[in-house]
């Protein structure tokens, strides 16, 4: 069969700077925001009557995967056939029943709120698409046709599922942690998607309402031993997490934790408060989630690496 190449109309400015703590489905976090930049070669007279809709499709590639490589291949090996879904707790579902990033094709559609135009830029709003990430194309959405009352999904998929198993009960931000996200939001060279930093810290709390961690770090949480549970620790005892191996001297680097996919894991030392991050609009945010899910947000930084 022959192959189609397309070439993005655009690419996506996001506030979620990594694929860990961008939302699973779109809608789930309304406060965030995004831009879509045209090519150069997409006259802006594209966008005329887009504002007449209030929301848009949009069609976009996963070039975030870590295994894209196995898509760009002729005969496509290596494609798995099942993935693990986070809201089966790690059942396996074929991977065209879901709406993993880790498809055959990997292409994204999602929807989103038209906020407005700004020149050759569409500014959307509830995306779940991550930073960078290459559009191939846009469509307003129509009501009559897009949204259809007698469909049917599986309970899994439904807004709010029954032992929802990425149900959080609460988010905490204390004074000291309110303060240090408020100073990394204002020590951002880049223009922030938020005009304060009270809507900054909403699309916080909103990101870390539903436990972003994923399936493996979710059923193998180890104890801490030094940290108090969320529901019982005082204000004033907010301690700066772990330094980040990626800004700390090789030298030191074996001593520091991991923190890929989103967790802070030491190989030598017990788990410490703010084990595991999120990172939105390049400020580098640690946190903890107790086991009867009280999410509480310790530090924020400005991260020195994807800043742009």
């Amino acid at each position: 069969m022959p192959a189609f190449p397309f070439r993005p109309i655009g690419h996506l400015q996001s506030v979620f700077t990594e694929r860990n703590g961008t939302p699973r489905q779109p809608q789930l976090v309304p406060a965030a925001r995004s831009r879509l930049v045209l090519c150069n070669n997409v006259p802006p007279a594209c966008l005329e009557g887009l504002n007449q809709y209030s929301h848009c499709w949009v069609l976009y590639v996963f070039h975030a995967n870590t295994d894209l490589a196995k898509y760009l291949s002729p005969d496509r090996s290596g494609l798995k056939a099942k993935i693990h879904v986070p809201r089966l707790n790690g059942a396996r579902m074929g991977v065209l029943a879901t709406r993993s990033p880790h498809r055959p094709s990997p292409i994204g559609l999602s929807t989103a709120q038209i906020i407005g135009l700004e020149g050759n830029s569409l500014l959307l709003g509830g995306v779940d698409i991550v930073d960078g990430s290459p559009v191939l194309d846009i469509k307003p959405y129509v009501p009559f046709c897009d949204c259809l009352p007698a469909a049917r999904a599986p309970s899994w998929v439904q807004a709010e599922a029954e032992e929802e198993p990425l149900a959080v009960r609460e988010v905490v931000m204390d004074q000291t942690a309110r303060g240090a996200l408020m100073r990394a939001w204002q020590a951002r060279k880049a223009p922030s998607m938020y005009s304060s930093a009270e809507q900054y810290l909403e699309l916080v709390r909103q990101v870390l309402s539903r436990d972003i961690r994923s399936v493996h770090q979710r059923l193998n949480v180890r104890p801490t031993s030094t940290a108090q549970p969320a529901e019982t620790a005082p204000a004033t005892t907010c301690r700066k997490p772990l330094t980040p191996p990626h800004i700390v001297p090789k030298q030191q680097q074996q001593l520091q934790p991991d923190v890929r996919d989103g967790a802070r894991r030491s190989v030598t030392e017990d788990v410490q408060p703010g084990e595991y991050h999120v990172v939105l609009e390049n400020i580098y945010i640690s946190y903890d989630i107790s086991p009867s899910g009280v999410v509480q947000v310790y530090d924020a930084w400005v991260d020195p690496i994807t800043a742009r």
